[in-house]
């Protein structure tokens, strides 16, 4: 399960209020605010655009009660609002503001000219000199938890929710009235007997009786909204210590049914806070907590994060996927995106952690990562590529290659054009600069540049701005008349400047070198160590640079059909109604394709995507039919269900599944969507037994005399 780290905030609240703000604003105005879309923010600006450094930050205190079973929530909001500030609170239309007050004298709340269709209700308070105080009190009913969604639906803007089995109520869902600025607060929660509240932020206090619950959070660092978890949790607890006396305090948050697993979670997060503490500053809270969540989630949140109760057992979750949720409390929590320029803090995050523990692994198991990120992008649909300072958070998978995969390769990128120690300083300088604050990317540039003791541009400029990825592979390689060198030729002018790593082959003996290539050039000349020509060269074999792959370094995978917007369901086998309902159910959470088409038989060597799925005996049929099916030799016989990808005569992408039976194949429906970046995987006993790609090599073009 890859981390969904979402702009809530800016794109639910944010958009809600785009283009409603009157050239002169009055004091106070109250009306209904647009459906959230993706990509627009509050008058055409976001929450950066009037910096909280000229001026004190708003503070708002919120009280809070409700009844997860009748779900009807009651709320008090408190807003302290700076001299000189201008805000914009935004609460959906679900609830009834039932009373405000400025300075301790009561508001009117009429309304009126409500657009159509709308889902906020904006008030919009203008800059004046003073501090003033608002108070706004409203109840109404939260939406049911919807057991329903997949882990792609839980992407999307989400209602405020709740149910005994546990509620979530996101930042960026108007559950109380919020708006885009970071802002301090303070959240007092009260619930029933048996259940318990989470707030990211310091635990100021808490008690629990056959009455009912109580907590009380804040803000260390400034924040862009409020997140409330809650549900029926047992709590575990255990302190870190760490350097200088500090300690933090890591808890759990666990359901009944994986509770089991609260202490090996404790455990497993005191290694990640300690390394990166170390590696980048001082932890930004004062504690941390992993909190159980009924959906498909993995949110990570300040000095928490929330993780769907269905994979906190899976065995990636407690180390690569953990220590990823544990980085974002300096990259993302605690310096932000600044959303005007794209969201780096995913590709930041994905290279020192995922990839660190990677290459804590060995050479390979990093290579193979970074292989993945360039093999995603070759997945995507033409036209689905974006610029990294378009990304803000993962929607689909064409995002998620380019806001992850693509920007974590720029960050390995850089850090081998300018060495280890001065990317790990230039991280330090930026943590101390911009703790608590925003950082875009041109700040992170400048951190880098500053350390490399040069510009960067020709690097972070294509990357960042631009769009596709060049091919690497050159149309021609000879050798010049002197003999002691050789020039390159490529098809296209070349992307980026950037030392590409190349290594030169002579008979069997292999030199690793690397080939400076300049920005807008098309042809390069490179002198070989030692001046004798070698008889091939392997352009990045490590895969250590943004580029297109070249034929046979892109062997199948599962990814490609999941991420085909045309892929189609052709199921192999008859069965009942369950058995036909079950492969539906796949489908619908293994495809990005919206409601895929069935296919035929018939189509098999069709030249669109399919995701075939049969029983064993039924899929063997089919490989004798079509040997392109064929089973990978890692994949076991006797696995109850096993996943691999192949191509059609065409390309296309195939998935075959094939399963044992209908328990089988339901078992997939939870399980299955986390491994596309894999060729193969078996499963036995509700358990990944083997998984892989296949052979990944590149290409050696031979030397021309």
């Amino acid at each position: 399960m890859k981390r969904a780290r979402r702009r809530a905030l800016q794109v639910a609240l944010g958009t809600a209020m785009a283009g409603l703000v009157p050239r002169h604003t009055p004091l106070f105005a109250l009306r209904e605010a647009e459906a959230a879309r993706p990509g627009r923010s509050a008058g055409g600006t976001t929450p950066d655009a009037r910096s909280p450094s000229t001026a004190a930050l708003p503070q708002v205190v919120l009280d809070v009660q409700f009844d997860p079973a009748t779900r009807l929530l009651r709320g008090e909001a408190t807003w302290t609002i700076p001299s000189g500030v201008a805000l914009e609170l935004a609460l959906d239309r679900r609830f009834t503001l039932e009373a405000l007050s400025v300075d301790g004298r009561p508001r009117p709340l009429a309304e009126g000219g409500a657009p159509v269709g709308t889902t906020r209700r904006v008030i919009a308070i203008a800059a004046a000199p003073g501090t003033r105080t608002w108070l706004l009190r409203w109840r109404g009913p939260l939406a049911d938890l919807d057991r329903s969604l997949d882990h792609r639906g839980v992407i999307g803007a989400l209602p405020p929710m709740a149910s005994p089995r546990g509620s979530y109520l996101p930042a960026g869902s108007g559950w109380y009235p919020e708006t885009t600025l970071p802002v301090h607060y303070r959240v007092r929660v009260e619930l029933p007997s048996g259940q318990r509240a989470v707030v990211p932020g310091r635990l100021v206090s808490e008690s629990a009786d056959g009455t009912g619950s109580h907590a009380v959070y804040e803000s260390i660092l400034p924040t862009e909204g409020v997140t409330l978890m809650a549900g029926p949790y047992r709590v575990d607890e255990r302190p870190l210590p760490l350097p200088g006396g500090r300690s933090v305090r890591l808890r759990t948050y666990f359901v009944e049914g994986v509770h089991p697993l609260a202490q090996d979670y404790l455990a497993a997060a005191a290694a990640p806070i300690e390394r990166y503490d170390r590696e980048i500053g001082p932890y930004p809270f004062d504690g941390f907590s992993i909190v159980s969540s009924p959906l498909p989630t993995g949110f990570g949140l300040p000095g928490a994060t929330y993780i769907g109760e269905a994979v906190l057992g899976l065995p990636f979750m407690r180390g690569q996927s953990l220590a990823h949720e544990v980085l974002h409390n300096w990259w993302g929590n605690g310096v932000r995106p600044d959303w005007r320029s794209g969201n780096w803090s995913e590709g930041l995050t994905t290279l020192m952690a995922d990839h660190a523990l990677r290459a804590a692994q060995s050479p390979d198991a990093a290579r193979q990562m970074r292989w993945s990120w360039l093999r995603d992008f070759a997945a995507i649909a033409p036209g689905s590529d974006a610029p990294l300072q378009a990304f803000t958070s993962r929607t689909h998978g064409a995002a998620s290659a380019v806001g992850y995969g693509k920007s974590a390769m720029l960050f390995h990128m850089v850090r081998g054009e300018i060495g280890d120690t001065a990317f790990h300083e230039a991280l330090r300088d930026l943590w101390r600069s911009h703790a608590g604050r925003s950082a875009a990317w041109k700040d992170l540039q400048a951190a880098f540049e500053r350390r490399a003791g040069r510009s960067l541009a020709a690097l972070f400029e294509p990357m960042v701005s631009g769009t596709g990825a060049p091919l690497l592979l050159p149309q021609s390689v000879r050798a010049e008349p002197d003999g002691a060198t050789v020039r390159l030729t490529f098809a296209e002018p070349l992307l980026y400047a950037f030392r590409l790593p190349v290594v030169a082959w002579t008979g069997d003996r292999a030199e690793p070198t690397t080939l400076e290539l300049r920005r807008g050039e098309r042809s390069v000349t490179w002198r070989p160590p030692g001046g004798r020509i070698p008889d091939a060269l392997q352009f990045d074999p490590g895969f250590a640079a943004w580029r297109r792959l070249a034929p046979g370094e892109s062997p199948p995978l599962l990814r490609d059909a999941m991420l085909a917007p045309d892929a189609r369901l052709l199921v192999a086998s008859d069965g009942d109604e369950g058995w036909r309902s079950a492969a539906a159910e796949l489908a619908a959470r293994m495809l990005e394709a919206a409601k895929p088409a069935t296919a035929r038989l018939t189509e098999l060597d069709a030249a669109v995507p399919l995701l075939i799925i049969g029983r064993h005996e039924d899929i063997d049929r089919l490989v004798r039919r079509d040997p392109r099916l064929i089973r990978p030799t890692p994949l076991p016989r006797q696995a109850d269900a096993a996943l691999w990808a192949a191509r059609s005569s065409a390309g296309a992408p195939r998935i075959v599944a094939s399963v044992e039976d209908t328990v089988a194949l339901i078992d997939l429906h939870r399980r299955a969507p986390h491994y596309g970046a894999q060729g193969h995987v078996g499963f036995r006993s509700g358990r990944a037994i083997v998984s892989g790609v296949g052979s990944i090599e590149s290409p050696r073009v031979p030397v021309a005399p």
